[in-house]
């Protein structure tokens, strides 16, 4: 018992210490922007003053840029506010409660945060346009349209007083598409592991007030590919909807924080769902079999999975010792039929990721969309996870619901209901989106 009690600590601890990692990216956010606003400066005073001249317009822009990034810097900082308490009320886990104090404690060792950390702020910001403004619903509409429309289809029969079908997205992001889900009227319920998208994905959810309550610059951060520096400044607002407008009615819509493989994979959670939804998902696995394995164990006999996504193999550029099984789209539908899935539905649907509308380089990927009925269970699965937890134990974890939102403005009625496990310290991924 006390060795279990010391691991469960020292898996605190690390938590919070990942935790404090990311805090400090996103409070260090204004200081690196600014920073790259002044290379342009400095690189601008470097020119001759006859082309200074021909370029008039860009100490213009670069006071421009300073002001979008306080602004997003505000965003950020409410965001953050909303994670600021003691963890009273089971608000917010005990041993995460006052990130901010993490965020020192990270600084301590660290004057700043990492150039990979930095990015994936930006990463976050652009993702928050993607699945919240207005202006990337044609990205929402390629992506999320046609897993919306198959759910419509696979559903359409159902009585009408047969329980709701359960849908389980991992890899939710920062939330939107679990709620369209929730909006059909199901009960969905999004996974992620990424404390970046999950402080923005709970703020977002729980924490607004408004639609358009927040305006963002996320693609300011690159003077690459630009038709103009309008489009490049350019703002967007968010949310487009608020949450609570969207998902169709209380208790549709639930997040859980932690890793795929650990929170599916175990006995509670077998035969837990009616469909599964992955979307630009499978590829970010170590081993994709292993996803497959948990989709089929949580998935119940005849229920769906609906996938959509290339296979942009996150962990293939990794270090040497980091594994990454990478396998042809040929061996993932032969893996899947050996687990007891028939393939019903295939296309190839062009799909973008964090695309800006407004920029010389584009990145669409031709992407795989497919239907899998689950026909039978997977004959090793039981066997494995027999061995698992005779080895292992079952896996500690405890379940909480979002921080409290921030004092201003009120706050509606929370879209989600959050749970979390116990996750390990982030590492990097690879980003999709073409950054332009």
């Amino acid at each position: 018992m006390q060795d279990i009690d010391e691991a469960a600590l020292q898996a605190e601890q690390e938590e919070r210490e990942a935790l404090g990692r990311i805090v400090l990216a996103f409070k260090d956010y204004r200081r690196a922007a600014e920073a790259e606003v002044a290379r342009w400066e400095h690189n601008y005073q470097k020119l001759p003053n006859h082309h200074k001249f021909l370029l008039p317009s860009l100490p213009q822009k670069f006071a421009k840029a300073r002001q979008n990034i306080y602004v997003n810097q505000f965003f950020i900082a409410s965001l953050l506010a909303a994670f600021e308490g003691d963890g009273d009320g089971s608000l917010i886990p005990p041993h995460l409660a006052n990130p901010s104090d993490a965020a020192e404690q990270a600084a301590s060792s660290r004057q700043h945060a990492s150039p990979g950390d930095v990015e994936k702020v930006r990463y976050v910001l652009k993702n928050v346009a993607r699945d919240w403004s207005a202006e990337c619903a044609g990205e929402r509409e390629q992506c999320y349209g046609p897993i919306l429309e198959e759910l419509r289809e696979l559903f359409k029969d159902r009585a009408a007083d047969a329980p709701r079908p359960r849908v389980l997205v991992p890899g939710a992001g920062l939330g939107r598409l679990c709620c369209e889900v929730a909006g059909l009227g199901y009960e969905a319920q999004g996974n992620e592991f990424s404390y970046f998208m999950l402080l923005t994905s709970s703020f977002l959810l729980n924490c607004t007030a408004e639609a358009e309550q927040y305006t963002l610059y996320p693609w300011l951060h690159s003077n690459c590919n630009s038709l103009s520096d309008a489009d490049q400044l350019r703002g967007v607002a968010v949310p487009d909807k608020h949450p609570t407008d969207i998902v169709a009615g209380p208790g549709l819509l639930s997040m859980c924080a932690g890793d795929f493989l650990e929170v599916y994979g175990t006995p509670a959670m077998a035969a837990a769902f009616d469909c599964v939804v992955t979307c630009f998902f499978i590829d970010t696995a170590h081993n994709v079999v292993q996803y497959l394995e948990v989709i089929s164990h949580c998935l119940k006999k005849g229920g769906a999975w609906v996938n959509l996504g290339p296979l942009l193999y996150h962990w293939a550029d990794g270090r040497p010792d980091e594994l990454s099984i990478e396998v042809s789209l040929e061996d993932i539908r032969r893996v899947a039929q050996q687990l007891g899935f028939k393939l019903v539905k295939e296309s190839s649907i062009p799909a973008p990721y964090i695309a800006n509308t407004r920029s010389m380089y584009q990145t669409i990927y031709n992407a795989c969309f497919w239907t899998m009925i689950k026909e039978r269970e997977n004959p090793m699965s039981a066997e494995a996870r027999s061995t698992w937890h005779r080895q292992f134990g079952e896996l500690p974890g405890h379940m909480a619901p979002p921080p409290p939102p921030p004092p201003h403005p009120p706050p509606r009625e929370p879209a989600s209901q959050h749970q979390h496990q116990h996750q390990a310290p982030e590492q990097l991924a690879e980003q999709r989106g073409s950054g332009a």
